[in-house]
């Protein structure tokens, strides 16, 4: 499962229709698991049909459908919107990955538009992009309704099971910090509001872990780099406190592996850029952080990081490298092709593909698909070129394949 934003990864899965899956979240108790049972059991699915002959049927609809599903009748309203719906999708093999991308929208008009010479005026506004791998097509999902004018700048995108959440960040009008935390639903195709971080952030390390929400370092409205992290608890909406990390992490990369959330990198307040090679590593069991040394290079931005087949890859300059635990080291597992600089963003699937941006100077609407041999892990592999419209509502798909290098 996948989703990419900027500097971060996550990680969703993707029906009939070019979004990610669905969870439940009872955050407003209109499409939750509270209070279902009793509701599911007092009428037939389908009548006349055995109960999981109709849920065959029904988990087979496209999900461009399930709003209209929803309507037929409450129970199948509750059904489509559970979390064991969602299971039973995935069991039959009528969910498939897909990728979300945060990307900046089309100019809007201003008072520069169509003047030679004359630069926008305007800030970019983000919006969320998806990318169906089944279909090789393009979609975008509605703006927040608290939005309008785009999405929070910086903040993080994370998914799970199915659901979108974007947290924290900066007001796209105002620059204020937030703690604000949204959830997309891709079967209501409606944005929620959920708990609120306990603390504004941003810049700050992110990750998914056993359906849950890891958030730590950034900084706070004060630009203070912070050693806090909270964990976000989808079922009951709720956010709780975790152990001060060994140092504080602004603009730090967050990664999860092996069961644990790692913070990699970043800096503190009174060292602003200058990147640390630690990182700490959370523990849910043990419920403790474990410093990490060198565990990244000295003075370079962590990152970009993807995890795939248990293996950590991140881009360094023009190279692909991994990550060796054993040895606590990275080493190259080959360079990406094409001239220019890449841009600092790389995801995976649970296909074991790899996919990054690559706007170079030559051409900054590129993005690459890389994809290994099946059965290896380290290895290089066949690349694919895709064509994003950055800028343009219209996107493009090349098919032209790339030997590896």
């Amino acid at each position: 499962m996948t989703i990419w934003y900027g500097e971060l990864t996550a990680d969703c899965e993707l029906p009939d229709y070019e979004e990610c899956e669905l969870e439940d979240v009872d955050l407003d108790g209109d499409c939750g698991n509270a209070g279902m049972e009793m509701d599911l059991l007092s009428k037939e699915l389908l009548p006349g049909l055995p109960e999981d002959v109709a849920l065959e049927c029904l988990v087979r609809v496209s999900m461009s459908a399930f709003p209209q599903l929803q309507g037929v009748c409450r129970r199948w309203g509750q059904l489509v919107c559970s979390k064991d719906f969602y299971e039973e999708r995935k069991k039959a093999g009528t969910t498939r990955n897909c990728v979300c991308i945060v990307q900046a929208l089309p100019d809007a008009p201003d008072q520069s538009a169509g003047s030679p010479g004359v630069k926008h005026t305007t800030a970019p506004e983000f919006g969320i992009t998806v990318y169906d791998w089944q279909n090789q097509s393009w979609s975008r999902i509605p703006c927040i309704p608290e939005f309008p004018s785009g999405l929070p700048l910086f903040c993080r995108l994370v998914a799970v099971d199915g659901k979108l959440l974007v947290l924290g960040g900066w007001h796209p009008d105002t620059y204020e910090a937030l703690k604000s935390v949204y959830v997309f639903d891709f079967t209501s195709q409606l944005w929620k509001g959920c708990a609120d971080m306990p603390c504004s952030r941003s810049f700050f390390a992110c990750g998914a872990l056993d359906g849950q929400v890891y958030v730590a370092g950034g900084h706070d409205d004060n630009k203070n780099a912070l050693n806090t992290a909270e964990v976000y608890n989808l079922e009951e909406n709720r956010w709780e406190v975790l152990p001060n990390m060994s140092e504080a992490r602004d603009e730090s990369g967050g990664i999860v592996l092996d069961g644990k959330f790692f913070v990699i990198s970043g800096y503190g307040t009174s060292n602003q850029g200058q990147f640390t090679s630690s990182a700490d590593s959370y523990d849910p069991i043990t419920g403790e952080w474990t410093r990490i040394e060198d565990m990244w290079t000295e003075g370079v931005s962590p990152g970009p990081f993807a995890v795939s087949q248990g293996v950590l890859y991140a881009v360094q300059r023009q190279n692909l490298v991994h990550y060796a635990k054993e040895s606590n080291a990275w080493a190259v597992v080959e360079k990406i092709p094409g001239e220019g600089r890449f841009a600092n963003w790389i995801t995976s699937t649970e296909a074991g593909i790899l996919m990054m941006t690559l706007p170079s100077t030559a051409d900054r609407n590129k993005s690459l698909i890389h994809q290994r041999p099946a059965g290896a892990v380290i290895i290089g592999g066949m690349y694919r070129s895709l064509i994003l419209g950055v800028l343009s509502t219209l996107f493009l798909l090349e098919q032209s394949k790339h030997d590896p290098v």
